[in-house]
């Protein structure tokens, strides 16, 4: 399952690299787009293999009735990703032992960790085991280093 985590049928084109699912009157395809040596987005390829476009503004001026939707994850990219988050979320909690200041609340340091990274409609999840439900201080911490690492789609949990 692929999910949009920007665009979702905008007509204007994308201005990030990346992978997009593009609907135009012939139809939709996966492209991959990547900056050109202009700067300007151009396709790299696309699964058609009809990657004969020079920039994506262009195109779109052309087909002004394109939709764009993603950047997408790929499905084969999946458990890739959640391998990644977990690893993060572990970091993460085993570097809030060292905060200052130290992280409130009730904390079972010695055994604070990833229990369960997932996917749903919004993006993914994290659970972390071992710190109160309603730890919003651990959380956000844990929030924080995703997005460093470029995951803001990630909804963390906090259990017992």
């Amino acid at each position: 399952m692929m999910k949009a985590k920007h665009r979702n049928g905008e007509t204007e084109p994308p201005t990030v690299a990346g992978l997009y699912w593009m609907h135009d009157d012939f139809g939709g395809e996966l492209v991959r787009l990547e900056p050109a040596t202009d700067g300007i987005l151009s396709v790299a390829n696309s699964l058609s293999g009809d990657a004969n476009w020079q920039s994506v503004a262009l195109y779109a001026n052309y087909w002004p009735s394109s939709r764009w939707w993603g950047p997408v994850e790929p499905p084969w990219e999946q458990d890739k990703i959640i391998s990644h988050i977990r690893t993060i979320v572990d970091e993460a909690c085993f570097e809030a032992k060292h905060v200052e200041p130290r992280i409130q609340g009730a904390i079972n340091w010695g055994d604070l960790g990833c229990a369960a990274v997932g996917t749903k409609d919004s993006g993914y999840y994290a659970v972390v085991e071992e710190a109160d439900a309603g730890n919003y201080e651990l959380q956000k911490y844990i929030l924080d280093a995703l997005a460093a690492q470029g995951f803001e789609n990630v909804e963390v949990t906090t259990e017992w």
